[in-house]
């Protein structure tokens, strides 16, 4: 081969030693993740220095069993093959839990009560049948740790054993002294609460909640509010 035909060649054979060069230096090499769970967000960035990642907060939670600041979840999971500059994916537990649903499992309707009460939230209850759980919460909404926005209305299922089942009807829209006159009838305890909108004594709120399941043998009380016209004190 002549001069002249490796002068022809030579920006090829340049461009396949570039193309070489290039894939060596500059291809993003493949690790495996390693964990950063139960980690701290600082923590797992000296850890992943020499991977040459990013870390994403992607969501965060509420967990008072774990360490504020914990790293709970990771995506790519540990074990995963990952390259350099990649983008890891974090869940982290929150400092903040003011606006995050508590547990309230297992614990009795007043106790649930309770804590609703210190977030500022009010908590509705619904009765179902349940053996081995009297009074206490089987299950709720939201779930535990769910963001709570302010048009949620939280409630909870309260399991109770439950001999004769009773579905108590709907008492809204109807004539306070009528619904009264029956539950004394029946001998049932309740309160009434007068509260003033439009005057025409009817009742608007009833707890337990309309169309819950009940042994009326074991209530304790049933809470009404009615629309009185007597409520501003009128004669």
């Amino acid at each position: 081969m002549n001069h002249a035909n490796l002068i022809v060649f030579a920006p090829f054979f340049g461009l396949l030693i570039g193309i070489f060069a290039g894939s060596y230096f500059f291809t993003s090499r493949e690790y495996e993740c390693p964990s950063f769970i139960r980690k701290t967000l600082p923590e797992a960035m000296i850890e992943a220095k020499n991977l040459k990642v990013s870390f994403k907060i992607l969501e965060t939670i509420y967990d008072p069993s774990l360490k504020k600041g914990y790293i709970v979840k990771q995506v790519p999971m540990a074990g995963q093959k990952i390259k350099t500059g990649q983008t890891i994916f974090l869940t982290i537990v929150e400092k903040n839990s003011s606006n995050r649903m508590p547990l309230l499992l297992n614990l009795t309707e007043q106790d649930a009560q309770l804590v609703m009460q210190k977030i500022g939230c009010h908590l509705d209850s619904y009765y179902v049948p349940q053996r081995n759980k009297n009074g206490t919460v089987i299950a709720q909404f939201p779930s535990s740790a769910e963001k709570v926005k302010s048009e949620t209305k939280p409630f909870v299922y309260i399991g109770q054993n439950i001999e004769e089942l009773t579905v108590l009807p709907s008492f809204i829209g109807y004539c306070a002294k009528d619904i009264t006159d029956m539950l004394c009838l029946h001998g049932l305890p309740h309160q009434l609460e007068p509260t003033y909108y439009t005057g025409n004594d009817t009742i608007i709120y009833q707890e337990p909640l309309p169309y819950s399941i009940l042994d009326l043998t074991y209530i304790k009380m049933i809470y009404l509010q009615c629309d009185s016209k007597n409520s501003r004190g009128n004669p």
